[in-house]
């Protein structure tokens, strides 16, 4: 029988709504932009500087309690000219109007993300995590992160 990974989104949809989180403390290089209603459901907005030496990006966490639950790298063909060739993303789901890529972070069959994990010890590390990969590969065009895809 096929599991649903609905009762994940509804959680983290949950989560993003319900865990204002007080960012800045936890995580002291980010800064909280908006919290707001998307087209989709409720989104997260934040600046990310994953190092000193890296550029702040702008990410927003999209949560839904009706489609899968994205995190978004805006401005995607400011890092890289040709936004399908930015590794270990979903490439079907690209936003090319808002020029935002959704970043592959886990890989749902291995239930990495559980329907009680809380943001701040997933999805935002997670994405910290992915955009220090990121910044490696604009360099030399090698992918670190591992993972599947």
């Amino acid at each position: 029988m096929k599991k649903s990974n609905t009762h994940s989104s509804v959680s983290w949809y949950v989560r993003l709504m319900q865990d204002n989180l007080e960012l800045d403390n936890v995580f002291d290089k980010k800064l909280v932009i908006t919290t707001k209603k998307s087209r989709y459901g409720y989104s997260k907005t934040l600046l990310i500087r994953p190092s000193e030496e890296s550029d702040l990006y702008t990410v927003t966490f999209e949560g839904s309690v009706k489609r899968r639950s994205i995190v978004w790298l805006h401005d995607a063909s400011k890092y890289h000219g040709d936004i399908k060739e930015i590794p270990h993303i979903y490439s079907k789901y690209l936003d090319k109007e808002r020029d935002w890529v959704p970043l592959c972070l886990y890989y749902p069959k291995w239930n990495e993300l559980k329907p009680d994990s809380r943001f701040n010890n997933t999805i935002i590390p997670w994405t910290i995590e992915w955009l220090e990969y990121f910044d490696m590969w604009r360099i030399d065009h090698k992918w670190r992160g591992g993972g599947k895809h």
